[in-house]
């Protein structure tokens, strides 16, 4: 036992340091991310709406005027991810508010209605889950022809906010249907209360918390899908800037050469946007439900 008063336990110790580095970690996250929103709002206005290419120049490496290297058509690595960082934020912020304002309603639904409404809902959730989302996105770009330009970017956007508000109407029902028997509902039921009117008033802000939370997990993995496509060939292509684009040209096809700028600067904002994302999605949680954190 130790009777001196500065002694610090070695469990406080260690729980301060876990906790001044999640801090640390949580501040870098939301300054990556504010750096590549604020790259997404002023990447065109800094480079244009398109990377212009300087043939002359093409498939160099970090050297001279081009900092970060050129592609293959001798457009800028750097003005490329600039404009890459629009196309993962109009996306995956788009796609997310898409899915989770869906989520939100249907799931609102689910919970108020209960009965068939809910068993009809979890059904169809079900099979929907079962089906991998990339397949579905696969088949559905399949559909709309390989078309590009801007009107590409917002398909993409909605159909995969669209097939993706599943998680969110999960989490919005299971909410709701736990606050429906809470006293303060019954409280409201009994001063004659609506359903619109308990779901705006009590249930729906109660319930929004875990919801906001999985926004930002929903997110990352949204910029990770949208890169993953234009990566296959199956996504955005030229002259729409994608990291995922980016990253396929890092290999030639015909000479099997490996160009690593290609590869590390737009993987590493890939890597760096969806960790960052999950970080605060992570640091959300455990704000939210304290005891699961170890």
């Amino acid at each position: 036992m130790h009777n001196d008063p500065t002694h610090i336990p070695v469990q406080a110790r260690t729980s301060d340091r876990a906790f001044s580095l999640r801090q640390f970690g949580l501040v870098v996250s939301v300054l990556v991310v504010a750096f590549i929103i604020l790259c997404a709002i002023f990447g065109s206005w800094i480079v244009g709406n398109t990377a212009s290419g300087d043939l002359a120049a093409r498939n160099q490496g970090p050297i001279g005027s081009h900092w970060l290297g050129t592609d293959d058509t001798g457009a800028d690595v750097g003005d490329q991810l600039l404009l890459g960082a629009r196309t993962a934020v109009v996306i995956g912020g788009g796609a997310t508010l898409i899915g989770t304002m869906m989520g939100v309603l249907i799931g609102a639904i689910m919970g108020m209605g209960g009965g068939w409404i809910d068993t009809i809902g979890m059904r169809f959730m079900e099979i929907k889950m079962a089906v991998p989302r990339l397949l579905l996105l696969l088949v559905v770009i399949a559909s709309i022809g390989t078309g590009g330009g801007t009107e590409r970017v917002w398909i993409l956007m909605v159909v995969m906010g669209v097939l993706g508000w599943m998680r969110s109407a999960r989490l919005v029902r299971a909410e709701v249907m736990r606050l429906k028997h809470t006293d303060i509902d019954a409280a409201a039921i009994v001063t004659g209360a609506k359903a619109w009117r308990r779901l705006r008033g009590h249930l729906l802000p109660a319930a929004l918390a875990p919801v906001i939370v999985d926004a930002s997990f929903t997110m990352a993995g949204l910029v990770l899908m949208e890169a993953s496509l234009s990566f296959l060939g199956v996504g955005l292509v030229p002259p729409t800037a994608s990291w995922g684009q980016m990253l396929a040209g890092a290999v030639d096809p015909s000479t099997g050469e490996f160009r690593w700028w290609l590869a590390v600067f737009p993987g590493g904002m890939i890597l760096l946007l969806v960790w960052s994302l999950n970080a605060i999605g992570e640091h959300l949680r455990s704000r939210l439900h304290p005891d699961e954190e170890q």
